[in-house]
């Protein structure tokens, strides 16, 4: 019953390279580029520079990747595997993240007044955790499955991984590709839901990185969002269940209950109509009835709420404690695959540590299990390849980054 992590057993290892991808199906973005410092403060902005790209005929994958080099980058925020990275993350977050409702010319300061004012709770949350989140570990991980997916569908690419608050970066994972004369690059984000938060910050990074270099012109193509893939949702299901029965084995359902958390926002996001929570919404009502009767499904949101006086969306997974109690149900299943595809601090501490202790203070004799995450799960590294295929083939509609594209609005 104690708080303290115990992270999965996984051999350390050193990022080969910086791996970097990004998911997302849906409209085809063309990205002109920003001012940088006004682009961080309005990431509804970011969807006003879209332009639809529709499903077309084009050779064959397997025989154009003969010819020229395929990648694939693999973004997220990041996340940090020593106490000695947090003060420059949590800084670089304060002056890139549009979640940070700040304009450009106040984040230089904040970052830093911001820094002193959470440095304590912040470092005790890593401290809770164990420190290392294994971020890179599992997302170099997870870069690796994606390959070998891709090798047995003929495919030869590579695969990288690349971060906006953290090394490696998302322009170490394309300046990367640059010298390995990359032609045709497939961008995801390691969550399943677009955000103007998230996916948008991908795009903009490697559009500015374009934009940098522009001796360096491939085809770059984003995925937006694949929790509303039919094949993600029936993973999403199958491995919920797995985890319930590897949990709790033999424990009836009606004595089960699911606490799934997702990615958190502000209002100020949620204002500008950010797609993400309806996605996630969405995704939990259809698991819902992909699931066995008798589970209890209960969802709430992870927040990053460190800056006073900024609303960030309800319930968290916290705040479901007391239904919980309600339902008489002791056996607590907390379950983060719904917006993420590795662990990381929200998961590891507003999931884990708040959610559970909350559990324990009122059901001592509660069973509480963190499931596993995807990390290099083959199916859903096949799930990628997949998406990575049909994005580069024509038959997904996707999201081309590239400066010199018209802009055209997307309703």
């Amino acid at each position: 019953n104690s708080a303290k992590i115990s992270h999965e057993s996984a051999e350390k290892i050193q990022p080969k390279r910086a791996k970097a991808n990004i998911w997302g199906i849906g409209d085809y973005i063309s990205l002109q580029r920003l001012d940088k410092p006004s682009h961080m403060l309005d990431g509804k902005a970011l969807l006003q520079m879209l332009s639809e790209q529709k499903p077309k005929d084009l050779p064959s994958l397997q025989k154009r990747s003969q010819v020229e080099r395929v990648g694939v980058l693999l973004a997220s925020h990041g996340d940090i595997d020593s106490l000695s990275e947090l003060e420059k993350y949590a800084k670089t977050a304060v002056m890139k993240n549009p979640a940070v409702p700040l304009p450009s010319f106040t984040r230089g300061i904040a970052s830093k007044l911001g820094w002193l004012a959470i440095r304590k709770e912040i470092i005790n949350q890593y401290l809770a955790i164990g420190e290392n989140t294994n971020y890179r570990m599992n997302s170099e991980l997870q870069a690796e499955a994606l390959e070998k997916a891709l090798e047995t569908s003929g495919i030869d690419a590579d695969v990288f991984y690349g971060y906006n608050f953290e090394q490696p970066f998302v322009a170490d994972a394309l300046e990367s590709m640059q010298k390995d004369d990359v032609k045709h690059i497939v961008v995801f984000n390691q969550s399943t839901q677009y955000s103007y938060a998230t996916t948008a910050e991908d795009f903009m990074d490697v559009h500015d990185y374009l934009d940098e270099n522009k001796d360096f012109a491939p085809e770059v193509l984003g995925v937006k969002q694949f929790s509303d893939d039919p094949r993600f949702r029936s993973l999403l299901a199958k491995r919920l269940v797995e985890s319930v029965e590897k949990a709790f084995p033999g424990v009836p359902y009606e004595d089960i209950c699911i606490v799934m958390g997702s990615h958190g926002l502000p209002e100020p996001l949620l204002e500008k109509n950010d797609p993400a929570v309806a996605q996630m919404i969405n995704a939990v009502n259809d698991i819902k009835t992909r699931l066995p009767e008798g589970l209890l499904v209960k969802h709430g949101f992870l927040n990053d709420n460190f800056f006073p006086g900024v609303e960030w969306i309800h319930p968290t997974a916290e705040e479901l404690v007391d239904s919980i109690v309600q339902s008489g149900r002791k056996h607590i299943l907390l379950y983060g695959r719904l917006s993420f595809t590795v662990h990381h601090r929200a998961t590891f501490y507003d999931l884990n540590v708040e959610t559970r202790q909350k559990i324990l203070e009122l059901l001592p004799d509660a069973q509480v299990v963190l499931a596993d995450n995807f990390n290099s799960d083959p199916e859903l590294a096949r799930l990628f390849a997949d998406l990575t295929i049909e994005a580069l083939e024509g038959k997904q509609h996707t999201v081309a980054i590239a400066p010199e594209t018209e802009q055209v609005p997307l309703n």
